[in-house]
C-alpha cells in the first residue's frame, strides 16, 4: 500500500497524516535530488560543460569543504582524523574539485560506522599532490564492488537510500574526474577498510 493510499484509508488519523506530509517531503526532496544529479551527470557529458583552470591551495580548500559539511554533520569533527600539508597548490576546475572532494569525504562519513574515524591525507608523493580519504565501511564491500560502485544508481545496499544518497554521486564524480584529469584508484584491506586515492 502506498504512502497516499494510507492517507486516504485513515483521513481521521493524526499521526498517519503527520507522517504522510513528512513522508512526501522525503520523497519529493529525494525525487528533486535525483533528477538534478541525472541532469548534472548528463551535462558533463556534453560540450556545453566548460572547465575553467585557475590556481587553488588544495589543503584550504579540503579544510573548507569540512568545515562546510560540518555544518550539517554536528558530530564531524569527532569523525575525521585530518593530516594535511600546507600550501599544495594545483591547477584545476573550482566547481569539479568542490563536486569531487564534498562526495568523496561525504561518502566516507555516511558508509562507516558512527563510532569510527574517517581518516583524510593530504601530502606531496613522488612529486604529485595525492589525498587519501579512508574509512572501515558498513557494508562487505568486495573487489567486484569496487568496480561496479561508479556506475550510474549502484547500491550496495537499498536499505541505506536516503534523500542525498541513492548511488549517482559516484558516477558524476568519475565523470568530473576524466574531464579535470583528476585520477581517483580505489584500494580495500583485509579490515574492511576503503581508501579512495586522488591524485591531481
Amino acid at each position: 500500500m502506498s504512502v497516499s493510499e494510507i492517507a486516504i484509508k485513515y483521513p481521521e488519523n493524526e499521526e498517519v497524516i503527520e507522517n504522510y506530509k513528512d513522508d512526501v517531503l522525503s520523497i519529493s526532496t529525494r525525487m528533486k535530488n535525483i533528477v538534478e544529479s541525472l541532469l548534472l551527470l548528463n551535462k558533463v557529458n556534453t560540450e556545453q560543460f566548460h572547465l575553467t583552470m585557475i590556481d587553488i591551495d588544495l589543503s584550504d580548500k579540503v579544510l573548507c569543504i569540512l568545515e562546510r559539511l560540518a555544518i550539517t554533520s554536528p558530530n564531524l569533527e569527532q569523525r575525521i582524523n585530518t593530516d594535511i600539508s600546507d600550501n599544495i597548490v594545483i591547477t584545476n576546475d573550482v566547481f569539479s574539485l568542490e563536486a569531487i572532494l564534498t562526495n568523496l569525504i561525504h561518502n566516507a562519513v555516511y558508509y562507516s560506522p558512527e563510532e569510527s574515524k574517517v581518516s583524510i591525507e593530504l601530502d606531496i608523493i613522488n612529486k604529485q599532490p595525492e589525498l587519501k580519504i579512508s574509512n572501515i565501511t558498513l557494508q562487505n564491500i568486495t573487489i567486484a564492488d569496487i568496480d561496479n560502485m561508479f556506475e550510474p544508481l549502484w547500491q550496495k545496499d537499498q536499505a541505506r537510500t536516503s534523500e542525498t544518497h541513492f548511488g549517482l554521486g559516484l558516477a558524476i564524480v568519475r565523470k568530473l574526474a576524466e574531464r579535470a584529469n583528476i585520477k581517483i584508484s580505489v584500494k580495500l584491506d583485509k579490515d574492511n577498510v576503503i581508501t579512495f586515492s586522488v591524485f591531481f
